[in-house]
């Protein structure tokens, strides 16, 4: 459950309450999101993100020196962009860390056709997401 990305592939998420469905509750989000590519059945591991629905030290260039975790930490808009589902609300969440490892030392090549905006985002079935989150 989750979009494709150019460079990353299509990301996974597991709800470990509600899945294969999102509660969009944070403390159901399963931390660790492995991508595939080709974003199809027989895709093969990209790459994993670590996510948490708290800002980490380091994920705040201003008031940290950088850290592992990547900057900025993302706003719930910007996360939303790793899901197809433009209606979500995360109940009490400021900000979102993530930290991604690749396997693939090719990720500049991985694309997804169709996609759409800086990221060339695509969502699984064309009704599932605009790219536009609230």
């Amino acid at each position: 459950y989750g979009s494709c990305m150019k460079t990353m592939g299509q990301h996974w998420f597991y709800d470990v309450s509600d899945a294969p469905t999102l509660s969009w509750q944070s403390d159901n989000l399963l931390p660790i999101v492995a991508m595939y590519y080709p974003p199809t059945i027989d895709g093969t591991i990209n790459a994993i993100f670590f996510a948490t629905p708290v800002a980490q030290p380091g994920s705040d260039y201003v008031l940290h020196k950088p850290g592992d975790w990547e900057t900025p930490a993302l706003t719930p808009s910007e996360m939303c962009e790793n899901f197809c589902d433009s209606d979500y609300q995360w109940d009490g969440v400021d900000k979102w860390s993530t930290m991604h490892i690749y396997f693939n030392s090719q990720w500049s090549y991985i694309k997804c056709d169709g996609g759409s905006g800086p990221l060339s985002i695509l969502c699984p079935s064309a009704s599932s997401m605009t790219t536009t989150c609230q």
